[in-house]
């Protein structure tokens, strides 16, 4: 039977990732000119997260448009993959970006040079407004796609990092301690690192093949073993090609008596799978005890 691999999630996220790099880019050139010009560290880390937001986020949409392509006789699965390295590539920028932001927080801590906090926050809160914009459009799409989830962490690294520019202007401007700058720009930094791990370690798991983190295999195992007719299974794998796209493969050793009805079986175990653990591409051979006599 011909099973269809296409993820209709990938079309809907397509378009939330144009409307948000559109909103992105914009705010990046006018928050980049804020930073320069008012010497805030932490609003050109926030502009250079926003650069890392629009390349993220047009990568991530080349990557959903790319996954929509048919399979064909090389590519049996697609490019479904495709997306999950897209997640990968974003959790591991978002590393580089911040180890070098935080370098460079450090350096300023010995010597805070002045900042002008009154158009620093007031940048700052444009770009907050504009980042909450692009989660909402990428929130919904991102529970169910890494690639997606991949743009949509980075827009909340952004989004809390015009948080910490608008406590780190407040601070300044009523107190005139500039330490603060290289202090919330670093703090931003390392919980950008904090949420981006479980991204990266779940596109890892994905393309090693790993067990869905949701899925338990020994309940799987038990599930296909209460099947009338079944005496055990054998080589059961089970995996993901994409988010939301779980498989399974096994063997069914089928009792001596019961190979005159396997193919009921195999139709009541692919049912199961689906209705059970939600996993729609099950493939499984029959596999017969060989009788004592």
């Amino acid at each position: 039977m011909e099973v269809s691999h296409e993820n209709p999630q990938s079309r809907q996220a397509a378009q939330s990732l144009v409307f948000a790099s559109g909103l992105t880019f914009g705010y990046f050139i006018i928050e980049l000119a804020g930073g320069f010009m008012t010497g805030s560290l932490a609003l050109v880390a926030d502009a250079s997260h926003m650069a890392g937001d629009f390349l993220s986020l047009l990568f991530a949409w080349f990557a959903s448009v790319l996954a929509r392509r048919s399979t064909n006789l090389i590519k049996t699965y697609g490019y479904h993959r495709v997306e999950v390295l897209a997640g990968l590539v974003n959790a591991m920028g978002l590393w580089v970006v911040s180890g070098m932001i935080l370098m460079n927080a450090f350096k300023r801590l010995a010597n805070p040079p002045p900042v002008e906090a009154g158009p620093m926050m007031l940048i700052a809160f444009f770009g907050l407004a504009v980042n909450i914009a692009c989660a909402l459009l990428l929130k919904k799409d991102s529970q169910k796609n890494l690639n997606v989830r991949g743009a949509y962490i980075h827009v909340l690294s952004d989004l809390l990092g015009s948080i910490g520019a608008l406590v780190g202007a407040a601070v300044m401007k009523w107190t005139g301690n500039y330490l603060a700058d290289p202090i919330v720009s670093g703090f931003v930094c390392l919980l950008i690192i904090a949420s981006s791990l479980k991204l990266m370690l779940n596109s890892l798991n994905i393309l090693l093949e790993g067990v869905p983190p949701h899925l338990d295999i020994e309940a799987i195992r038990r599930e296909l073993r209460a099947i009338d007719g079944v005496h055990d299974i054998h080589d059961l794998h089970v995996w993901s090609l994409g988010a939301g796209m779980d498989m399974l493969s096994g063997r069914l050793v089928l009792e001596s008596g019961a190979a005159a009805k396997s193919f009921g079986i195999l139709d009541a175990a692919g049912r199961r799978m689906q209705e059970r653990f939600g996993i729609s591409h099950a493939t499984l051979q029959p596999e017969i005890v060989k009788s004592k006599n």
